[in-house]
């Protein structure tokens, strides 16, 4: 069994597992929660913005919609996208709706009209 801390147990190492994008979205996944949300921030971080957006949003990078947690930027569709269980394509969703949804979980939603790599 892994630690909580974060820490791998000794002869275990960190992977990051693959999205599970070749699953048919059925229509029924469970909301995001604090969380979710906030693992997936922590994917972003660990596997980079190209990375997590090819998993989660078909490789597009939003024009402006971008939410803030800790100083840093986070596209706001893919990373709601993302922390549904099991994680539900951009294309099946409004951008209002993720941006309603993260502020409701206590998220700071901005309007950002460019994203500065050095955010992240």
């Amino acid at each position: 069994m892994a630690k909580l801390s974060g820490v791998p147990e000794q002869g275990r190492s960190e992977l990051v597992p693959a999205a599970p994008m070749a699953l048919p979205y059925d229509g029924h996944s469970s909301s995001p929660d604090v969380i979710s949300v906030i693992t997936k921030l922590a994917e972003y971080r660990t596997i980079g913005e190209a990375l997590f957006l090819e998993r989660y949003a078909s490789g597009r990078r939003p024009k402006a919609r971008y939410f803030t947690y800790e100083g840093r930027l986070y596209p706001a569709k893919a990373v709601w996208g993302a922390a549904h269980k099991p994680p539900i394509p951009t294309r099946t969703f409004r951008t209002g709706e993720a941006l309603a949804g993260l502020a409701v979980l206590g998220f700071l939603v901005e309007l950002h009209t460019s994203h500065s790599p050095s955010t992240n």
